[in-house]
């Protein structure tokens, strides 16, 4: 048998046909992002929203439009959110992360104080947008505020990226809009034609692309799993004040009443649902979840000598209370600490005013 290094084969090649057929197949895609990719990635999709997220990143011109945008667009809130700037400077304070920034120049242009949120954003080299997004999640999720929409405010090409990755924070808790912004004074010219915006586009272009296929290099896009380390937000320094953050800068408590939860009655006697009132800052939020006087003056007058905890693994999880006749009758205060639950309340008392109905 004769040893052989090599040996022949027909391979299939395109035609010159072929070959043009396949150029002009790549070449489609990129001449039409060369044409129209900036006004791709520039997107403006306005919802119906309450909140407005202002990226502080982009200076304090987009703020003021940011303002302007907020006075004209309904919304009840907007929160200022970025990381630490990597050179000091765009702000008057250097020290400002670009959250307070934006939250100090929106003050400034008018807005109501206390419609501000501050969310700084953990100081990282990378995935700034990502870690602004949890940051945003995490603070009106501890605000409990009515969020079934957003509008984000950004930067021109930055803006379909952004919406994106937010969309990705959120997944179905909230629908994502957005809004670019370019200054008025901006050239209205091809992307080809300044070397800054096509630094720019080519950025944004790769950004989203990567964002798109690979969210970013991320594992998760879960905000439960990634806990905000970053530099925080300090009021001293923001010229923003409303009476509880002039507390919280003292380091006073809140006033007792204002601790008074918010109780609702239902068509069941007896039966109360409690609301505890949370104070939150850039830290986090506190508030008081047991009370014995307050509990015994607006719900019942009862002492508590139990305290059991369990925990459902699977959604869909069916629990019942046992009932209990006098003098064994037990009162129950049920507090959900993650997650929801669909509670229903039986009046099984015969002689009630409210028996067999369900609530």
């Amino acid at each position: 048998m004769r040893l052989r290094l090599i040996q022949r084969r027909t391979i299939w090649f395109p035609t010159w046909l072929g070959l043009f057929c396949l150029a002009v197949l790549f070449a489609t895609p990129l001449v039409w992002w060369c044409v129209c990719g900036e006004s791709f990635l520039s997107l403006t999709d306005r919802l119906p929203a309450e909140v407005l997220v202002v990226e502080g990143w982009i200076g304090s011109d987009g703020v003021r439009a940011a303002a302007a945008e907020f006075r004209s667009g309904g919304y009840q809130y907007v929160v200022a959110t970025g990381p630490h700037p990597d050179q000091r400077k765009g702000w008057p304070n250097p020290d400002w992360n670009y959250a307070e920034g934006a939250a100090n120049e929106l003050a400034r242009a008018g807005i109501p104080k206390e419609k501000i949120i501050l969310a700084p954003a953990e100081n990282t080299e990378r995935a700034r947008t990502f870690k602004s997004a949890v940051s945003v999640f995490q603070t009106l999720e501890s605000l409990t505020i009515k969020r079934a929409s957003i509008n984000v405010f950004t930067w021109g090409p930055h803006a379909r990226r952004t919406r994106l990755v937010y969309a990705k924070v959120y997944s179905n808790r909230a629908r994502i809009g957005v809004i670019s912004w370019v200054p008025a004074a901006r050239p209205a010219e091809a992307w080809w034609q300044s070397s800054e915006q096509a630094k720019e586009f080519l950025t944004e272009s790769v950004g989203y692309l990567f964002e798109w296929l690979f969210n970013s290099g991320r594992w998760t896009n879960s905000p439960d799993g990634h806990i905000q380390r970053g530099r925080t937000a300090d009021w001293r320094d923001v010229k923003i004040s409303t009476p509880a953050l002039e507390r919280l800068r003292r380091g006073d408590p809140p006033p007792v009443d204002s601790l008074k939860m918010d109780i609702r009655a239902f068509e069941i006697p007896d039966i109360k649902l409690i609301f505890p009132k949370r104070f939150a800052d850039s830290r986090g939020y506190f508030f008081e979840t047991w009370r014995d006087n307050l509990f015994r003056q607006d719900v019942a007058d009862v002492t508590f000598v139990q305290d059991n905890q369990s925990m459902s693994a699977k959604r869909g999880t069916l629990r019942g209370l046992h009932f209990q006749k006098p003098p064994s009758a037990q009162g129950r205060l049920v507090r959900v600490l993650r997650g929801s639950v669909f509670d229903v309340v039986v009046d099984i008392r015969r002689g009630s005013p409210a028996y067999a109905r369900a609530g």
